[in-house]
């Protein structure tokens, strides 16, 4: 075994998943899918660091959330919080874990204006686009495959205003 191999991470993942037709759906850069979103995240320890640390597998994360987890491996510790520097994927401690609370993500195209609002416990996906305007909420639970429309005036309002927030968020961040 290689010297290395002791204290070695590994982390394989993709930055975007891919419709490819199923569903009667293509690409990946102009639509907010099921599909398009999940991607792969595997993280691969060393059994010596593996025994110390706790993870909670349901918790949803993003690709922000690779950076931070490597520098916790790493020992830089505090890790600053704030939700547009993702979170550490493990603790020592599951307090210390769920000290980042579950929040709910945006989603947005890197073509065109379509932004989308997964729901922290990942069971609604809202998504909103730009022309045709057009804007569809599913229930992921009982629709994993989003193909039947549940939204409500009521819930397009509560989800614009959501984005429209986490864009603020990132203005004011980058102001």
């Amino acid at each position: 075994k290689s010297p290395f191999a002791a204290r070695t991470a590994v982390v394989v993942t993709s930055d975007h998943g891919d419709a490819t037709g199923e569903l009667g759906r293509n690409s990946h850069s102009t639509s907010i899918w099921p599909e398009i979103m999940r991607v792969p995240l595997i993280i691969h320890l060393p059994r010596s660091m593996r025994q110390h640390l706790v993870y909670d597998d349901s918790r949803l994360s993003t690709l922000t959330d690779i950076a931070p987890t490597l520098y916790y491996l790493l020992g830089h510790r505090p890790v600053r919080k704030n939700p547009l520097y993702g979170r550490p994927l493990l603790a020592e401690t599951k307090q210390e874990l769920d000290e980042v609370p579950q929040r709910d993500l945006l989603l947005a195209s890197d073509v065109r204006a379509v932004y989308g609002i997964l729901t922290a416990d990942g069971r609604y996906l809202y998504t909103t686009y730009d022309s045709p305007a057009q804007s569809y909420l599913f229930d992921l639970l009982a629709d994993p495959n989003a193909q039947h429309n549940v939204l409500t005036p009521a819930l397009k309002q509560r989800y614009d205003e959501e984005i429209i927030e986490h864009l603020q968020m990132i203005g004011d961040y980058y102001e």
